[in-house]
């Protein structure tokens, strides 16, 4: 009886506990997605499908989460998203990460000018559009430390990560093992290791 009564007790504590936790906040940022931020996780989720709203200097997006300097979001786009609007992350002070996901192949101008703590961001290969000044005074160089250029082409396809100069590096894709596991048939190869650009080089023979 006594452990019951601790126990009960636990719970109740546990529970006022999260109810004085702040809750998440929630608003629309195109025809069909919505945001959602997770005070507790310091955490943005944009879930939908199509293209963010293009936004302009001094609107307010994301309930003023983003704008503190001295807070640390990260910023998580779903899969369906196809778009990131123009100024849709200006001046977000809190901004440190962001995940692109490969169904996104436009990132509109000014899309995360003055982003001053982004220490890492994720384009995959499907960007083929950035604006003007997408990313604004932000460097990017490649695994070896070369400048690149603010074209899709030249940044799509790699995490990049803020290095000891203040640029935004890309980092080598990991090489991995493929374990190929028997659905009927046999290979000549047990596994095969893929390239630094994350790929296999070339297929096993299969019997």
């Amino acid at each position: 009886m006594a452990i019951l009564t601790v126990a009960l007790s636990l719970m109740t504590f546990a529970l006022s506990a999260d109810s004085n936790a702040d809750p998440p906040t929630t608003g629309q940022c195109g025809d069909d997605m919505h945001w959602t931020f997770y005070p507790d996780q310091s955490r943005l989720v944009i879930e939908g499908a199509g293209k963010m709203y293009d936004y302009s200097i001094g609107d307010e997006k994301w309930g003023r989460n983003l704008d503190d300097s001295e807070s640390s979001v990260s910023v998580e786009i779903s899969e369906g998203v196809t778009g990131v609007g123009k100024y849709a992350f200006s001046g977000c002070e809190a901004l440190k990460t962001v995940t692109i996901p490969d169904t996104v192949t436009y990132i509109g101008q000014y899309a995360f000018f003055n982003c001053n703590i982004l220490n890492r961001i994720v384009i995959p290969y499907s960007v083929e559009f950035l604006g003007n000044d997408a990313f604004g005074i932000l460097q990017f160089c490649d695994i070896n430390g070369k400048k690149l250029s603010t074209e899709a082409t030249d940044l799509h396809g790699y995490i990049y990560k803020r290095n000891t100069d203040n640029y935004l590096q890309a980092l080598p894709p990991e090489v991995c093992t493929v374990s190929f596991v028997d659905t009927g048939g046999t290979s000549l190869a047990e596994s095969m290791n893929t390239g630094n650009d994350g790929k296999l080089s070339d297929l096993p023979e299969a019997t």
